[in-house]
């Protein structure tokens, strides 16, 4: 009796090996195949979808590396960063020094290492060209501390003040990897 359930076992599953080859066992494999193919498809499209058009931080690691990077880079520019004086009024007599000199480029040092410096040396290279050198000296010569609170120790205003309103006014921050003061803004 036993011989005869391992018997019906056996042809069972040959029975059911025989129904895959056949036209129709190949369409129910084609169906299943097919549900699976269209799962993969789908996750991958999503995924895809995901990464070019949704997330909220493209690249990931390659991103994040790069910008870990660039701060790295930015933080060693600004420690090289010999241009300046140890305080805000040292700062604006390197600065006045440079132009009284005719040095356009050396006056454009004392700003800020950021992108802005060379539209700094651009606008001193016009005004040395336009003849206003010593109208721009004569300027910040005349700037004092402000009374303003600019919130930051490490941040100083100078202006000129006439009739109770700011004219003129420069802003000074100190490059906190240097020890030296930059001109922000003039």
């Amino acid at each position: 009796m036993e011989n005869s359930n391992q018997d019906n076992r056996q042809n069972s599953q040959i029975e059911s090996v025989g129904e895959a080859l056949t036209p129709r066992g190949w369409k129910r494999y084609a169906k299943v195949m097919g549900f699976f193919l269209g799962i993969i498809v789908l996750v991958y499209g999503g995924y895809w979808v995901w990464e070019n058009y949704l997330n909220p931080a493209p690249g990931g690691a390659d991103d994040i590396r790069r910008l870990e990077e660039g701060l790295k880079q930015m933080e060693e520019d600004q420690r090289n960063d010999t241009y300046g004086g140890k305080t805000p009024q040292e700062t604006l007599d390197l600065f006045i020094a440079a132009l009284e000199a005719g040095d356009v480029d050396l006056a454009s040092k004392y700003f800020l290492l950021n992108e802005h410096r060379e539209e700094w040396r651009e606008g001193l290279e016009q005004a040395k060209a336009e003849g206003r050198i010593d109208e721009i000296v004569s300027t910040v010569r005349n700037m004092k501390p402000s009374s303003r609170d600019t919130s930051s120790k490490n941040v100083v205003e100078f202006s000129i003040i006439e009739d109770g309103a700011t004219q003129h006014a420069a802003i000074l921050m100190l490059n906190e990897f240097s020890g030296l003061w930059k001109i922000e803004s003039l």
